[in-house]
């Protein structure tokens, strides 16, 4: 009796020590996800602001075309009213950007300190009236059924606005808020200068606060590309965010439907063209929720507590699962950060030229290009990425099948290589070619190409600066295979091609020649993993070289330098099959006939 209450007390201990770690576990992820959810929420708002910017900078620089940057000559009067004007009708019949809300405009010279001022109302831009189901989506945009009452000029009080602010430290174009009789104002502004650079006036326009600001977040919540599609899926945004807008002294000039306090939220500023604006965006209920599923784990106490009672064989058991579960969490968080590396440096590099095109901060024709350039390349990069990740989740369903035909492969290796140089050219590797016309295969046109983009740009990461990889395909090769016969297993020699290449890197030895194959598995030196891929573009060479019913093996390159990586393929040319007359054997993984 001593020994079994022992041995239950002990079950008991074992298994009150897993209710614990489930719960501690449970709360973790909980706090992990409740940081996700706050980063989303500072994504959300970040990304809010940059849109929001976006539009009044091109809203801006449309309406003061022609007037932002000019100088006229000293002693000359500041550019008519009638220029800005123009360029108002033309933002409002242009479908290029959003039309600006704008109650008067206004010509101001400090000379003089004088103000003329010309209400001007354009025609009203062609916006869709969504109408069933769209419409009747929480806070999606409408557009207002009444004309609203504009403000009157009032000359006195915008000349002493204008003669208070600091004209010269402008840009060419900008907005800022002013009161008026307690009642905020949004001025739009192009400061105008003579030849010597002196600020000689302006031009501009007025229109309340509240009024600017519901216009530009209507606009703003139809921007398909705040949050990610696959997020959204369709759901318009102002039904998964909610915003508070303020001036920069804090009046509150914006608030969309939907909005509760507690929400999670995060605060942005629309910069210098949105005048400081200070953008408060909020998860509301609906993305919460979105965002939560399948992070935020339910509680597994009550299963543990009935596990009390279960015997010691089952609580072994239950500790081996949960050594798996820790496993794959652990490979999960090393996928995660590996992709989550492999993204950042490409979308900073294209969001950074991005914007430097976009703010026109080039210098020359040579420097757009060059900025174009590098955004194409780092794209390319990503594209490779999510292609690896798809192959290989596809690979994981038996239901995706290939769709292989007899075609050359030269073409398609020549294609893969003019398509990856700019990526080799960032690393100063040279690609070296010797490829056969005659060589045919029956495969996957994208299959194959897959495998030789991730053979090169594998070639490329691990091999040095200013390297070679010599990309080779030639046919005439066989290999030994076992064939069922009537009676007896039957040794048979299959005429195959085969696709090398060759790099100048650190090379693969020892049980390494296996381990790389594996899913998630990147090259050692030593105890260092060397490169900062996420370990899927060689399981995906092997997968794909195996349903073609081929294979993929790694060896020293020519030299001893380096590595080479084969794939060998049936060859379509050549697709009989030649008994052979030595006996059968077990034929070692990589190994070939020549």
């Amino acid at each position: 009796m001593p020994a079994l209450v022992g041995l239950l007390l002990v079950v008991f201990a074992i298994a009150g020590l897993l209710v614990y770690e489930a719960w501690n576990t449970g709360r973790s992820r909980r706090e992990i996800a409740e940081r996700g959810l706050q980063d989303y929420a500072a994504y959300a708002s970040w990304a809010a602001a940059r849109a929001g910017e976006n539009i009044l900078t091109a809203s801006l620089s449309t309406i003061f075309r022609g007037i932002a940057g000019n100088r006229v000559a000293a002693g000359e009067d500041v550019t008519p009213l009638t220029t800005l004007l123009a360029g108002a009708q033309y933002l409002a019949q242009c479908d290029c950007a959003m039309n600006l809300p704008a109650d008067y405009y206004f010509r101001y010279d400090s000379r003089s300190n004088v103000v003329e001022t010309k209400p001007f109302s354009p025609p009203p831009p062609n916006l869709k009236i969504e109408s069933g189901w769209a419409a009747a989506k929480v806070g999606s945009y409408t557009v207002q059924s009444s004309k609203p009452t504009l403000i009157e000029p009032d000359e006195a009080w915008l000349a002493s606005s204008l003669e208070r602010t600091n004209l010269e430290s402008l840009p060419n174009f900008a907005m800022y808020f002013a009161s008026e009789n307690g009642e905020s104002r949004v001025v739009g502004i192009a400061p105008q200068r003579d030849s010597l650079g002196k600020i000689i006036g302006a031009l501009g326009f007025v229109t309340p606060s509240k009024r600017f600001a519901d216009a530009t977040f209507s606009n703003l919540w139809r921007n398909p590309r705040i949050l990610p599609a696959a997020i959204t899926r369709g759901i318009p945004n102002d039904s998964l965010l909610a915003a508070v807008v303020t001036t920069p002294d804090g009046t509150e000039i914006y608030r969309s439907r939907g909005w509760i306090d507690g929400l999670r939220s995060d605060t942005a500023s629309l910069g210098t063209f949105g005048g400081g604006m200070r953008m408060k965006v909020a998860l509301r209920p609906d993305a919460t929720i979105r965002l939560q599923g399948g992070v935020v784990p339910v509680s597994r106490v009550p299963v543990w507590v009935g596990l009390l009672l279960l015997t010691g064989l089952l609580t072994v058991f239950i500790v081996r699962n949960l050594q798996r579960e820790h496993e794959l969490a652990r490979l999960r968080l090393e996928f995660s950060a590996s992709v989550s590396h492999e993204l950042r440096t490409p979308l900073a590099q294209i969001l950074l030229f991005g914007e430097t095109l976009t703010l026109g901060r080039t210098r020359s024709d040579t420097e757009k290009r060059d900025a174009a350039n590098v955004i194409v390349r780092e794209a390319r990069r990503l594209m490779h990425l999510v292609d690896n990740t798809l192959t290989f989740s596809r690979a994981e369903r038996p239901v995706v099948s290939l769709s292989p035909r007899r075609q050359p492969l030269a073409p398609l290796v020549r294609e893969v290589i003019a398509g990856f140089r700019p990526l080799a050219a960032a690393k100063e590797v040279t690609i070296n070619q010797n490829l056969g016309d005659d060589v045919e295969g029956f495969v996957d046109g994208e299959a194959f190409r897959q495998i030789a983009l991730n053979l090169l740009d594998n070639a490329v990461k691990y091999g040095p600066a200013s390297g070679r990889v010599t990309v080779s395909l030639t046919n005439g090769h066989t290999r030994l295979a076992l064939e069922p016969a009537q009676k007896q297993k039957q040794v048979v020699r299959r005429a195959t091609i085969r696709l090398t290449v060759d790099d100048q890197g650190p090379g693969v030895s020892g049980r390494a020649r296996d381990e790389i194959w594996v899913p998630f598995a990147r090259g050692m030196n030593g105890e260092t993993p060397v490169g900062t891929g996420c370990g899927l573009g060689l399981a995906v060479v092997r997968e794909l070289a195996e349903r073609h019913n081929g294979s993929a093996w790694v060896e020293s390159a020519p030299g001893g330098a380096g590595s080479r990586f084969v794939i060998e393929l049936p060859d379509a040319s050549a697709r009989e099959e030649i008994p052979s007359l030595e006996p059968a054997r077990p034929e070692p993984v990589g190994a070939a006939v020549v």
